[in-house]
């Protein structure tokens, strides 16, 4: 039964971290995507309004 119990906690184990993995690949390519080559820089001056509660962090 040990044995089978093992095998069974690597099992768990090697899916928990190919999902992980699947995840992280996943949100690599969504931030790839979102601040891709083409993506403009932000300047401060470009601002409508400043956010009175954002203490500049």
């Amino acid at each position: 039964m040990e044995v089978v119990g093992a095998l069974i906690e690597k099992y768990e184990s090697e899916q928990e971290s190919t999902e992980r993995e699947s995840w992280y690949r996943l949100s690599m390519q969504m931030l790839a995507r979102a601040y891709g080559e083409d993506e403009p820089e932000y300047t401060t001056d470009m601002l409508k309004w400043v956010n009175p509660d954002y203490e500049g962090k």
